[in-house]
């Protein structure tokens, strides 16, 4: 439901909560353009919301999570720290990528969400591949990483 919307580029940390009989509720970040005008981007967020409940009975909230499609800048760092990952395979993928530019330092933050069933792996292994791969563009860039736990398989998704 919440791809179907053409505005919607990606979602990610979809939790679904049982209460109980006829008390579901869920959250979702849903990636959009960071270009889009907001007050639109809010009405097919609240059309989306809408639509889950009719459909499915789920109050639902959502998160805007803004992508810069065009800047080539987090374009080649989304690549290159996706390719830096690929050889953990702890790690499902990178999102919510964004290039804070401050007045004396320039953070490159992202979340690296792990396989379902992870318990053990070495974040260290991953912060230095991840740091070699940002490096590699600007040696003075910092990155922030946010380690995340997938709950399902991307393929145990119903549609």
């Amino acid at each position: 439901i919440i791809l179907s919307h053409k505005d919607v580029l990606g979602v990610h940390d979809l939790i679904i909560y049982n209460y109980g009989p006829g008390n579901t509720m869920a959250s979702f970040h849903a990636e959009v353009d960071a270009k889009a005008d907001l007050v639109e981007i809010h009405d097919v967020i609240d059309h989306i919301e809408r639509e889950i409940l009719r459909k499915l009975g789920i109050n639902v909230t959502c998160h805007i999570d803004p992508v810069e499609l065009d800047d080539p800048l987090r374009q080649k760092m989304q690549k290159l720290i996706s390719e830096a990952l690929q050889q953990f395979d702890v790690v499902e993928g990178i999102h919510d990528l964004r290039i804070a530019e401050g007045k004396s330092i320039t953070r490159v933050v992202f979340e690296v969400e792990l396989k379902p069933g992870v318990k053990l792996y070495n974040r260290y292994e991953i912060i230095e591949a991840a740091r070699e791969a940002v490096k590699s563009v600007d040696e003075n860039y910092e990155i922030r990483i946010v380690f995340e736990q997938a709950f399902l398989k991307r393929t145990q998704f119903i549609d």
